[in-house]
């Protein structure tokens, strides 16, 4: 059913996600990209390259159970400490603001809402018409 797809497509993410990052950090260690600073460097590059990859086409997943948002927020935060050589007892909540990152949770409820957004915003699409029908007059 959707969960079962839900749970092999946030697999598969996953496995892609960890590949990712294990090459940005190599290239985080090159002198020229350490030269703008190693922290502001890897949260652009964790941003823009291992975040994305984890949470594609995470706007539809509609139906996923909070026991695989726990997981899924596990791997991220196994993922941010391994990039960023952060020791495992440090508490999570304090690693995210210091890094000025969200929760994928987070991330990916944004997500959903602009997909929400777009479907609405479509003046001829099927889907907004079908949606307006049971709009109240």
């Amino acid at each position: 059913g959707v969960e079962d797809s839900i749970r092999r497509t946030i697999e598969e993410r996953e496995k892609k996600a960890w590949s990712k990052l294990f090459m940005v950090k190599r290239l985080l260690r090159n002198p020229a990209i350490q030269r703008n600073g190693y922290l502001r460097s890897g949260i652009t590059l964790f941003r823009a390259a291992i975040t994305p990859v984890l949470t594609y086409s995470s706007d539809c997943w509609f139906g996923m159970s909070k026991n695989m948002m726990k997981n899924l927020e596990q791997t991220y935060r196994k993922m941010m400490y391994c990039f960023f050589d952060i020791p495992t007892n440090t508490k999570y909540e304090a690693v995210l603001s210091e890094l000025g990152l969200m929760k994928i949770e987070n991330i990916i409820a944004s997500q959903k809402i602009c997909f929400i957004n777009r479907i609405w915003n479509e003046e001829h699409d099927w889907v907004n018409k079908q949606l307006t029908i049971f709009e109240p007059l």
